[in-house]
């Protein structure tokens, strides 16, 4: 399957997901998603992909490009190696056919939906200064296991927990014992391997 098919399914699977959002959710869950979008968008699409790599705005030290490339697999929209070649392109190429990101010349869906892919290809200069950064390379090279890999962690997290909780624990800061939280809710300490136990026992006074 082409990436651009791939970015599609993805996109589709993400409206999808919204439907049982609207049937089951509060309001607070989509406050919450619109502050967690915001937060990837200025630290990942705005400063990482955009200001940094597609315009070398301003200069950053290597966690920085660790982070925005994180936080670019809940982006959803492709590697940015990639991206950062097809804005340049559109900044080249403004208005024009040639421009990748033209509803003009290339229907709004396909731009929506990130199909660029199915209309040109984009210039090889364009890559220039980002084909040989290793930490994009390989963010490109396995964008789509590291998708899958974050979106099954994140799903489940909470099964985890109630199965391998006890050695999840140094992970989860105690909050793998799931059961022993239900039969006493107020208990401080958990079980043995419970740090946020201990960070109490330093802050609380009697």
């Amino acid at each position: 399957m082409k990436t651009t098919h791939k970015l599609l399914l993805n996109h589709f699977l993400c409206h999808l997901a919204l439907i049982p959002g609207f049937i089951y959710g509060d309001l607070w869950m989509f406050i919450a998603g619109f502050v967690w979008y915001y937060v990837i968008t200025i630290c990942s699409s705005s400063a990482g992909y955009h200001r940094y790599y597609s315009h070398k705005s301003f200069k950053a030290g290597k966690w920085f490009e660790w982070y925005t490339n994180f936080l670019s697999l809940f982006v959803g929209s492709g590697p940015y190696l990639t991206r950062a070649a097809i804005h340049r392109q559109h900044h080249a190429y403004a208005d024009t056919p040639k421009d990748p990101s033209c509803p003009v010349y290339h229907g709004f869906w396909k731009i929506y939906f990130n199909l660029w892919g199915l209309d040109g290809k984009i210039e090889r200069r364009f890559f220039k200064g980002l084909i040989n950064n290793k930490i994009l390379k390989f963010f490109h090279n396995h964008y789509w296991k590291l998708v899958f890999t974050t979106v099954t962690v994140l799903f489940l997290i909470n099964p985890l927990l109630l199965i391998f909780g006890y050695w999840l624990n140094l992970f989860t800061a105690g909050e793998g014992y799931h059961k022993t939280h239900h039969d006493n809710s107020s208990k401080i300490r958990l079980g043995l391997i419970d740090p946020t136990y201990f960070f109490i026992r330093f802050i609380k006074y009697d």
